[in-house]
């Protein structure tokens, strides 16, 4: 199955490579059979893919030859969703959200939301996870997010997929050092594929904000705090490269005895690197002169650490982006709008969890 998928590599330790097939669509008639299938959507399919079940991506069996999903969803029983739980999807929250292709096969049950999808739908969007249970793939889960949660939320849904970290689902602990579910690019690929699809103009905005090889959620909200446009609460901060690799010279190597480096947030041209000091950092930023001076033989001349503290305090943040502003040449002018607002609500969803559903 591996020649009917879209080809993409993942910069993490590992790589392997999914091809979507362009041009091929299926409706409601064709990805609905008389097989007693489900498919794992919206809220469920993310908590899917935030349990680190990542690796069914990389088992082609998991694709069916034929996207036939049946009609699972209008006879579900109760007791089908407890035995699904007690599969091993026991984070799975309630109601389960379930895709169905039109109105007559919704369910009833007090236990399961169904989302209706009578749009054409890329193949290869659904994998197969169990017998008779398959989940949106990372991308088309990506795309549902945009109706489901607040824009901020959505946007780092989308850095958490593209990199290599997984946020809490149901008090279980957040994931670190994962391989990446999917591309900035693999997304882009994909939503050219969906047509009209409910979700489609949202995520294609939100993927002006998404970046590769984000390492944890706060390093990620830091991105979206600097970058978003002003208009959305943000600082209009041109947006960086994230965790990238720079090899050391013999000098560098043979004074510190690492072959290559990493920043967190780094804008190349301009020399200019931001590091987030967070707990798991504490390591990487202890011996802080040697580095900073190893960095700028390195021709990153300026690395700016920030803090959760700083993060949560506007007035500190603001002197950052200052510092920030001035390494990348940006004109300081003050805005002539007041966006108080706007940066509150983004503040608000971002650090303090306001992040629940809003369905339309």
């Amino acid at each position: 199955m591996l020649e009917n998928l879209t080809r993409f590599q993942h910069y993490a330790s590992y790589k392997y490579q999914i091809k979507y097939p362009k041009h091929q669509i299926f409706t409601a008639d064709t990805w609905y059979s008389a097989h007693m299938m489900i498919i794992l959507s919206h809220i469920s399919a993310l908590e899917f893919w935030r349990s680190g079940k990542e690796f069914v991506l990389r088992r082609p069996d998991r694709f069916p030859e034929v996207d036939a999903i049946g009609e699972g969803a209008q006879n579900l029983t109760s007791s089908r969703i407890k035995k699904l739980r007690n599969q091993g999807f026991e984070f799975l929250s309630e109601p389960t959200h379930l895709l169905v292709p039109s109105d007559r096969m919704r369910s009833v049950r007090n236990n399961v939301v169904c989302h209706v999808c009578s749009r054409r739908i890329p193949k290869g969007s659904f994998i197969q996870i169990c017998e008779g249970v398959y989940v949106c793939r990372p991308e088309l889960a990506f795309v549902q997010a945009m109706r489901i949660l607040a824009f901020p939320a959505a946007v780092l849904t989308g850095f958490e997929i593209c990199g290599a970290f997984r946020m809490s689902v149901n008090n279980q602990p957040a994931l670190f050092q994962r391989s990446p579910l999917t591309t900035a690019a693999a997304i882009a690929d994909y939503l050219e594929q969906c047509g009209g699809m409910h979700g489609i103009v949202e995520a294609k905005h939100a993927m002006r904000y998404v970046r590769d090889g984000s390492e944890s959620p706060m390093e990620a909200k830091l991105v979206i705090l600097l970058c978003f446009p002003i208009s959305l609460g943000g600082y209009g901060i041109p947006l960086p490269v994230l965790n990238q690799t720079i090899p050391t010279t013999d000098a560098v190597r043979k004074a510190t005895g690492r072959a290559s480096f990493r920043c967190d947030l780094l804008w190349p041209q301009a020399g200019l690197a931001v590091e987030y000091d967070g707990a798991d950092h504490g390591e990487r930023i202890a011996d802080d002169s040697i580095r900073r001076t190893a960095l700028a033989e390195l021709g990153v001349h300026t690395v700016v650490t920030v803090t959760k503290r700083q993060m949560q305090n506007e007035a500190e943040l603001d002197l950052v982006v200052q510092r920030l502003k001035h390494c990348l040449g940006i004109n300081r002018r003050m805005p002539t709008c007041d966006w108080s607002a706007q940066r509150a609500v983004l503040r608000r969803t971002l650090l303090y969890g306001d992040d629940s559903p809003i369905y339309s």
